[in-house]
């Protein structure tokens, strides 16, 4: 076994493991529906910003497809893996998975790191091309991949999928791999923050059958209004619901200055942008509706429209106003953290 592959062994058994289902967790039925239909796709894109339960539905839906006999793998990415060598190996260890190459996560299959990773990205793609059964190959926190030389193996990959393989990703942003193509070929399936927020039914489940909350309507449509359908944000809700007698002010009151709720945006999403979009963010949080007119006016020489089509790219709790033409709002509780933050 090389270096390198001894060097990834400890990763191994949590990067190829899919999380666990839980009792609290809602069955996202319409999404796993969705998939279970979508077998023409090569790529199942799953973005949304944080929070939205990208990974529970991707984990939901690979059990869905398991049990109806397609073989899936998992491999949960990190920084580290922006590293093409790496990634390979990686990915050698989860393709090991479906093929019937790997005894267990403990023994990956070595990737050669006297090999170029052109090479060693075909020997994957050939082992692939050689299943005659369907497959899928889920590939999570995508968005921790930047490098470009990875962003190409994965594009390449894609490429050279078998009509029978299917590659799902999940990603806190839309990653850099062609998706314009895949588009015009009816080769990609998206799936975003509007189909992956809950609604008011799944909000009532989640609340009521599975934090065992005992609510009124009025309060569970309230709830459901101030977080529209943020699974984070009703998790922590139901988690401070729980401690609380007084239920209806609460909810009344709850909003994106929350200290919980504050401190989820402020640790996993305002902390890992940049200055420049930080300080955007934080100026713009007055906004009701961004256009990149009105941004411009706010702060001269920003180029607000590049702004604002990075943010969406990034998910970045943006939502397009339908009708309106590059106009955008933030999620009510995002922009109540922003303002309450500058």
């Amino acid at each position: 076994m090389s270096d390198l592959a001894t060097s990834a062994r400890p990763f191994l058994s949590t990067k190829l493991n899919p999380p666990m289902t839980t009792a609290t967790q809602v069955p996202r039925q319409a999404i796993g529906d969705l998939v279970r239909k979508s077998s023409s796709f090569k790529l199942i894109l799953v973005h949304a910003p944080a929070g939205f339960g990208k990974t529970t539905a991707m984990a939901q839906c690979r059990e869905s497809l398991a049990q109806n006999n397609i073989d899936t793998t998992w491999l949960t990415l990190d920084a580290a893996d922006n590293d093409a060598s790496r990634f390979l190996a990686c990915m050698a260890a989860a393709v090991a998975g479906i093929t019937g190459e790997r005894g267990n996560a403990q023994e990956p299959v070595a990737a050669d790191s006297s090999r170029a990773p052109a090479d060693l990205a075909l020997d994957i793609m050939e082992r692939l091309s050689a299943r005659q059964a369907p497959f899928a190959l889920f590939l999570d926190e995508f968005e921790t991949v930047q490098e470009p030389t990875v962003l190409q193996l994965v594009r390449e990959i894609l490429d050279n999928l078998p009509r029978n393989g299917q590659l799902v990703i999940g990603s806190r942003s839309v990653p850099d791999l062609g998706l314009g193509r895949m588009r015009v070929r009816g080769h990609l399936l998206e799936i975003d923050a509007a189909q992956l927020r809950f609604s008011l039914t799944e909000t009532t489940e989640f609340l009521t059958q599975r934090r065992l909350l005992a609510l009124p309507e009025d309060d569970l449509t309230r709830l459901q209004d101030k977080t529209e359908g943020w699974i984070a944000a009703l998790w922590l809700a139901s988690v401070a619901l729980e401690r609380r007698d007084e239920r209806s002010a609460f909810i009344s009151s709850f909003s994106g200055s929350n200290e919980t709720v504050a401190d989820y945006l402020a640790e996993d999403v305002l902390a890992h942008q940049s200055p420049h979009i930080q300080d955007f963010l934080l100026r713009t949080s007055i906004l009701r509706h961004l256009t990149p007119p009105l941004c411009d006016a706010l702060l001269p020489g920003i180029h607000g429209s590049e702004i604002l089509r990075q943010l969406e790219e990034a998910n970045l709790f943006l939502t397009p106003i339908e009708g309106q033409e590059q106009a955008y709002r933030y999620h009510s509780l995002f922009a109540g953290f922003l303002r309450a933050q500058a």
